[in-house]
C-alpha cells in the first residue's frame, strides 16, 4: 500500500446539501480524505476550525460556516492488489463470501499494510466499492479479528455496499460464532452486556473498560459442557473489535 505524509489544509463554506451533518460527518461527505474517526480525532485535536473556533464533532454545520483544518496527513488512498488463495464459499454479481482463515487481517491499517483480506479481493475481483467514511475497507461491511476464522461477507457494488451496511446497522443480519470459552456457564443462556474500549495502559489491546466504551452485547447458548471449559453458541447484538 502506498502512503506517504504531507500536511493538508482545507477551507471551504458549508455546502447547503450538507446543512445539519455532525462536524465529523461533514468532513467525510466532503471529501477530506479520513475516516469518521480520524475526523473525529482532528476536531477534537483543534486541527479543525469553524469560524475560526474549536467546536466538538458533534457541532451541526449551519449555513454560512466556514471550516478549516491544517494537518499532518498520510494518504491512505492506494491499496495495492495482491495474489492470495481465498476459500469462496459463495460468490455472485453483487457480493462475494470468503471463509476466512485465523492469522488474516481484513484491511490494510497502522502495521498491518500488506497481506489482507481486502488486499487480496482486489486482485481476485479487480474492484471494490468504496466506502466514503474509509477508503481502506473497499467493500467491507463486517470485520472479523485477525485471530478469529468465519464467513465474512463483502460487497461487490455500491448498491451491495449499501444495502449490507443498512441490514448490519439495523441488526436484522443474523451473526453467529461457535467457540469454547474457560471454565462452567451456570445458566445453559443468557446474555453478556460489557462494553469493550482500548485497554488503559496497552493501547494496542481491547479490554471490557468502563473508559471510553462502546456498547457490546453478545447472547451466548450453551451446547456442550466440558471439565475445564465450555462449548458456545454466541449471537452477536453488537459487533466490536477484541
Amino acid at each position: 500500500m502506498a502512503t506517504s505524509t504531507t500536511v493538508k489544509r482545507f477551507q471551504r463554506i458549508a455546502s447547503q446539501r450538507l446543512w445539519g451533518k455532525r462536524l465529523d460527518v461533514y468532513l467525510v461527505l466532503s471529501g477530506l480524505g479520513v475516516s469518521r474517526t480520524r475526523a473525529a480525532s482532528l476536531i477534537t485535536a483543534g486541527k479543525v476550525l469553524v469560524n475560526g473556533q474549536v467546536v466538538k464533532p458533534s457541532y451541526r454545520v449551519k449555513p454560512g460556516d466556514l471550516i478549516t483544518a491544517e494537518f499532518e496527513y498520510e494518504p491512505e488512498l492506494t491499496i495495492e492488489p495482491e495474489p492470495m488463495e481465498l476459500n469462496i464459499v459463495y460468490e455472485d454479481e453483487d457480493v462475494i463470501v470468503i471463509d476466512k482463515p485465523a492469522g488474516v487481517v481484513v484491511h490494510p491499517a497502522r502495521g498491518n499494510r500488506s497481506g489482507t483480506l481486502v488486499q487480496g479481493l482486489l486482485f481476485h475481483c479487480q474492484h471494490l466499492p468504496l466506502r466514503p467514511d474509509s477508503p481502506l475497507r473497499p467493500g467491507v461491511v463486517h470485520r472479523l479479528d485477525k485471530d478469529t476464522t468465519g464467513l465474512l461477507m463483502f460487497a461487490k457494488t455500491d448498491e451491495a455496499l449499501r444495502s449490507l451496511s443498512t441490514q448490519i446497522e439495523h441488526r436484522t443480519v443474523l451473526r453467529e460464532y461457535l467457540c469454547f470459552a474457560w471454565g462452567d456457564f451456570e445458566l445453559s443462556s443468557g446474555t453478556i452486556d460489557a462494553p469493550i474500549g482500548r485497554h488503559t495502559i496497552d493501547r494496542q489491546r481491547m479490554a471490557v473498560t468502563p473508559f471510553s466504551a462502546r456498547t457490546a452485547i453478545t447472547s451466548y447458548e450453551v451446547l456442550r459442557r466440558y471439565n475445564i471449559c465450555t462449548y458456545l453458541r454466541l449471537r452477536l447484538r453488537t459487533g466490536r473489535t477484541h
